[in-house]
C-alpha cells in the first residue's frame, strides 16, 4: 500500500498544483478583464475606437473567457511552477538528504529574488532622484508622469551633448 502511495505522490502533487494554478489564474484573468472593460468603456466614451471591439467588450464580465484565459496560464506557467516545485523537493530530499541549511539558503535566495522589485525601486530612486514604482499601478503612473515632467526641459534642446545636459540638470 505504501509503495503505491509513493508512486502516486508525484502525480497527485502535480495534479493539485495544476488545479490550484487554474483557480488562481482564472481569478487573475477575471479581475484583469474587469479592469480592461473599464478602460475600454472610458476610451469608447471619449469618442475613440476601443480595441477589442464592442462585441468582445460585452463578454469581458463573463466567467467563460476568464476560465479559458486561466487555462492558458495554467498549462504554461502553472505546470512549470508545479514541475519546478516537485523537482526542487526531490533534489532537496534525494541529493541534499533534507539538510535544513540547504533549505534556508534556498529560502534566502527566493527572498532576494522576490525583493527584486524593491531593489529596482531603490535603484531608480538613486538614479532619478525620486522613486519609480512597478508594483502598484497608481504609483507607477505617478512615477512615469514625474519622469516625463523632469525630462520635458531636455526635449526642447537642440544640443545632444551629454555634458551640456548634465549642466542644465536642475539641482535639488
Amino acid at each position: 500500500m505504501r509503495n503505491r502511495l509513493i508512486r502516486l505522490y508525484p502525480f497527485a502533487t502535480l495534479l493539485l498544483g495544476i488545479f490550484l494554478a487554474q483557480i488562481l489564474a482564472s481569478i487573475h484573468v477575471y479581475l484583469s478583464n474587469i479592469n480592461l472593460y473599464d478602460s475600454m468603456v472610458a476610451i469608447k466614451n471619449a469618442g475613440y475606437l476601443p480595441v477589442p471591439n464592442s462585441l468582445i467588450m460585452g463578454q469581458l464580465h463573463n466567467v467563460g473567457p476568464a476560465f479559458w484565459g486561466g487555462l492558458f496560464l495554467t498549462f504554461s506557467v502553472g505546470t512549470g511552477i508545479s514541475f519546478l516545485s516537485l523537482s526542487l523537493a526531490w533534489i532537496w530530499d534525494r541529493i541534499f538528504h533534507r539538510k535544513i541549511l540547504i533549505l534556508y539558503l534556498f529560502l534566502l535566495l527566493l527572498a532576494v529574488c522576490l525583493a527584486g522589485d524593491l531593489i529596482m525601486d531603490h535603484a531608480h530612486y538613486l538614479t532619478l532622484d525620486h522613486p519609480l514604482s512597478f508594483s502598484e499601478p497608481k504609483l507607477g503612473k505617478k512615477s512615469v508622469e514625474l519622469v516625463k515632467d523632469n525630462l520635458q526641459p531636455y526635449r526642447q534642446l537642440k544640443c545632444r551633448n551629454v555634458r551640456a545636459l548634465l549642466q542644465l540638470r536642475p539641482s535639488l
